[in-house]
């Protein structure tokens, strides 16, 4: 099994991140391959437990919980796995990311409203224009790949699961849009984080386990 987190890594350094396309085709295949052998995923989160660095990458915000399995240590590629909530609040903040991602969805789905690029949405933008021009399902078993300029938001399901592979950090910052409010504002990097900042999302080992036993209750793995 150790062998199969290997080859799993050692195929994400050699990947070419500024071709989508081959990220894409890249990424499908072997998040495929994690889905139908979570096995793997169980084995990522045992090394999580005796790692220190993921340990401390683990976070909790209102809308889903984030552990880190791997962290590439050049900076090219994280394997994350997620917990949504459920919180309606997602669906109403449009957003892109600092790096290109694809995710497989493990357990439940979520609404996915996708709403341009930077090209066309920025911090000047006039919020009320702001509107989704696809909206797409994604079931258990879906599979994607989002560029960081594309600005999304998704309405999920009470306990989602899913697994992410993101690339390096392609920018500095985010926008983050929040059509309920009619605020607007960015999100940083950890590197640019105060220490307030990052233990306000912290989760110690602790929760960590129980983080993880949620995981397997609802028989994810």
């Amino acid at each position: 099994m150790e062998k199969s987190i290997k080859s799993v890594i050692k195929s994400l350094e050699k990947l070419d991140w500024e071709n989508l396309e081959k990220v894409a085709n890249h990424n499908r295949k072997l998040l495929e391959y994690l889905f139908n052998n979570r096995e793997i995923i169980s084995l990522f989160l045992k090394n999580v437990l005796k790692d220190n660095t993921l340990i401390s990458l683990t976070e909790h915000y209102d809308f889903f919980d984030k552990i880190v399995l791997y962290a590439d240590k050049k900076g090219r590629f994280r394997i994350r796995l997620h917990i949504f909530s459920g919180d309606p609040s997602t669906k109403y903040r449009p957003h892109c990311h600092r790096w290109i991602y694809s995710s497989v969805i493990l357990r439940g789905g979520y609404k996915h409203f996708i709403y341009g690029t930077e090209d066309e949405i920025n911090e000047s933008t006039n919020i009320k224009d702001i509107k989704p021009i696809i909206i797409h399902e994604e079931k258990i078993g879906s599979i994607y790949t989002l560029n960081h300029k594309v600005f999304h938001s998704i309405e999920t399901q009470p306990n989602a699961v899913t697994t992410i592979i993101r690339g390096p950090a392609l920018k500095d910052r985010f926008l983050i849009i929040d059509k309920k409010t009619n605020k607007r504002w960015h999100e940083y990097g950890r590197e640019s984080e105060t220490i307030e900042e990052i233990k306000r999302k912290s989760i110690d080992i602790s929760g960590l386990k129980k983080l993880i036993e949620k995981i397997y209750k609802l028989k994810v793995i």
